[in-house]
């Protein structure tokens, strides 16, 4: 008798559908920002390689502050923190990437998303997003928050890092409309910035308020 054979399936991959928008946001509380200097870098790498611990410097409150910053040229590229932060002539910012965590972190809070798939259905383009003033047109200053911090669970820490009370940012987002739309990522957006934020001290990180924003 002979086999039977099964018809297989043809697979259809539809063609992508890419667009953009862009999505404004305002920050509802102030974001604080805590860049992973070059000194805490070189000192990881040292205790990897097993070289000889160096004799502590002690502690610059203004030099960790200027040092938590992403500071921006022109281009929008990052460049080493150079002077005065309230006189630098380009502006400051946020990786691009820590708003698309929150809005994947935010997928957890919303039935039926699958966050893999959200992953992979939109990009918030370029590395890094200034953080501008409300009106959208000029760049926003920030200023020293020097506070105390629980090193662990038995130890402190003094930290100086740069806050920003007065925050807005312009989203540059390219997604696939065939997996989204323009709409859901909005409202994404506001998921986002209200259950997870961005910064340090951030509502998903600590239980904090920092870091809050909403669309505009």
């Amino acid at each position: 008798m002979a086999k039977k054979v099964e018809k297989t399936k043809a697979i259809e991959i539809p063609a992508i559908n890419k667009k953009h928008c862009q999505i404004r946001i305002i920050g509802k509380t102030p974001i604080i920002v805590h860049r992973f200097s070059e000194k805490i870098q070189r000192q990881i790498l040292d205790k990897m390689e097993k070289k000889a611990k160096q004799a502590k410097p002690a502690k610059d409150p203004e030099q960790e502050y200027r040092d938590s910053l992403y500071w921006l040229g022109k281009d929008g590229n990052m460049v080493l923190p150079n002077g005065d932060p309230d006189k630098h002539k380009y502006g400051f910012g946020m990786p691009s990437r820590a708003f698309k965590k929150a809005m994947i972190s935010a997928c957890r809070s919303i039935e039926g998303v699958n966050m893999t798939l959200a992953r992979n259905a939109f990009h918030i383009m370029n590395e890094f997003t200034p953080l501008l003033n409300h009106n959208f047109k000029t760049f926003a200053r920030p200023h020293k928050r020097t506070e105390p911090l629980r090193i662990q669970r038995t130890s402190m820490d003094i930290r100086s890092r740069g806050e920003f009370t007065e925050w807005a940012a312009i989203l540059s987002i390219e997604y696939n409309a065939n997996v989204i739309t323009a709409e859901q990522i909005m409202n994404l957006v506001n998921v986002a910035g209200f259950g997870v934020g961005v910064g340090e001290d951030r509502p998903d990180k600590t239980g904090g308020i920092q870091g809050m924003y909403e669309v505009a």
